[in-house]
């Protein structure tokens, strides 16, 4: 005999929220979010950002933010998307030098940097640690 589970109750899926300027990179960067079972949400930049952390819904579960350092001009909005989702993990893509995540905005135990070129593989991982296995 067969005995039949119940789902009281179905499991939320993890979001996503890409914060990245380079629409073509942001586009691939949502695709494989999406294909890894997770959901994105697209910003194109952090006043777009704090948009979505400004509302309650829908939740966001982790940041991914592109190509932004402490001293460029949108140092300020990203200081205040680390604000709003101070308990957040965040993964920062960068192309060169690594980004100091010790202090200021990317101070947190749950922020990493994600070197450019990335595989899927990788992001996958990544988002995988944060999102699963807090």
């Amino acid at each position: 005999m067969h005995t039949a589970l119940a789902v009281n109750e179905i499991i939320p899926v993890k979001t996503v929220l890409v914060v990245e300027r380079d629409p073509d990179l942001q586009d691939s960067i949502c695709e494989l979010i999406t294909s890894f079972g997770y959901r994105a949400l697209a910003a194109t930049n952090c006043a777009s950002g704090i948009a979505f952390l400004s509302v309650p819904e829908p939740r966001i579960d982790c940041l991914l933010l592109g190509h932004v350092t402490p001293h460029s001009s949108s140092s300020d909005s990203l200081a205040t998307i680390r604000r709003l989702a101070r308990a957040l993990p965040a993964l920062i893509v960068h192309d060169g030098e690594d980004p100091d995540i010790s202090e200021g905005p990317y101070s947190s135990d749950k922020v990493d940097a994600l070197d450019l070129p990335f595989s899927a593989y990788e992001l996958k991982q990544r988002l995988h640690g944060f999102l699963d296995n807090p």
